[in-house]
């Protein structure tokens, strides 16, 4: 088998599934175009982390009429679109509760090229609130079958400057991390963004700490591997002072990672979600323009994207599988 690119409808939602003869990549078009699920064939594991909401529930919604919530809320899990996370436009501001506009409502596509060798998918949409218009491009070729390439463009499609944070919530979990685990990322520190939003008054280097050796709510962790079974909770933090785009989560039992690579000039943070359920572990890399929990201190020191009308910004994402020797 070669490349093949088919629409389907899963409970409601419009769905394009994308294959080389190593991967599998599922798209929710008519929900956020999130990355439902990129599963390494041979092994038919799923490296996205799947939610415990029935996907069932998407057949009595139709987010044309009435978007979610946020980008959260009743997640099916996988890779989801947080833009605009948070941020101004005019009197309009997102926190939150509100935020992740991209990944609330069904967007457009069209299937670009389709033939053994190589597909193309092209999605779409112009956001309500804040007047952006996205477009993504994901292609499979069987030059490279164990890579998903995706190119993207975001547009001020309104009449004044916009600021906001924008974050790729790319969520990992079920079989894939089952076993040995290692987490590699490209900076060994760490920034504790909730314990800054509690208590915003030291300095930011003393909400620092290394990855190694994290300092957390539920204990000191190294963050190169899941959460141990003992945590009921959950913890989050965003490395900083990255050295490149690049993280990957290593599964030594399979002999198998994936890792995503992204454009450190857009993106020159990480947030990271780390988890252990009774369900699995799961893990965020979750490439980002902003260090903070709040508005508030994201705009006091400028980790935010700010375009004025009519600018766009392009860029980029790679997420493969690699087998390790």
């Amino acid at each position: 088998m070669k490349c093949k690119i088919e629409v389907k409808y899963l409970h409601g939602i419009q769905t394009v599934i994308m294959e080389t003869s190593k991967i599998r990549a599922v798209i929710l078009i008519g929900k956020g175009a999130d990355l439902f699920e990129f599963t390494y064939k041979e092994l038919e594991v799923n490296c996205m982390y799947r939610s415990d909401v029935p996907m069932e529930i998407y057949n009595n919604l139709d987010l044309k009429k009435e978007r979610l919530l946020n980008h959260s809320d009743r997640s099916l899990g996988g890779w989801s679109e947080a833009l605009p996370h948070r941020g101004i436009y005019k009197s309009n501001i997102l926190e939150q509760e509100n935020g992740g506009i991209a990944a609330t409502i069904p967007w457009e596509y069209n299937i670009v090229k389709d033939s053994d060798e190589y597909v193309e998918l092209k999605t779409w949409v112009k956001t309500p609130v804040f007047p952006i218009y996205i477009e993504k491009t994901y292609i499979l070729s069987q030059d490279d079958p164990y890579t998903l390439k995706i190119s993207e463009t975001v547009t001020n499609n309104g009449d004044m400057d916009m600021n906001f944070t924008w974050t790729q919530h790319a969520l990992f979990g079920g079989e894939f991390l089952k076993g040995d685990i290692t987490v590699d990322v490209t900076s060994d520190r760490i920034f504790k963004a909730w314990e800054h939003m509690e208590n915003s008054n030291k300095k930011l280097s003393e909400y620092e700490d290394f990855a190694y050796a994290a300092n957390m709510q539920q204990g000191c962790f190294d963050l190169r591997k899941p959460l141990p079974k003992g945590c009921k909770e959950y913890e989050f933090m965003v490395y900083n002072n990255l050295n490149e785009g690049k993280a990957a989560i290593v599964n030594h039992l399979f002999g198998l990672s994936v890792m995503l690579k992204w454009d450190l000039k857009y993106f020159p943070y990480m947030r990271s979600l780390y988890q252990h359920t009774d369900k699995g572990v799961i893990i965020g890399l979750e490439p980002s323009n902003d260090m903070f929990s709040g508005w508030e201190h994201s705009m006091k020191y400028g980790t935010y994207t700010r375009l004025s009308p009519k600018e766009t910004i392009n860029t980029g994402f790679l997420l493969s599988y690699d087998i390790i020797l």
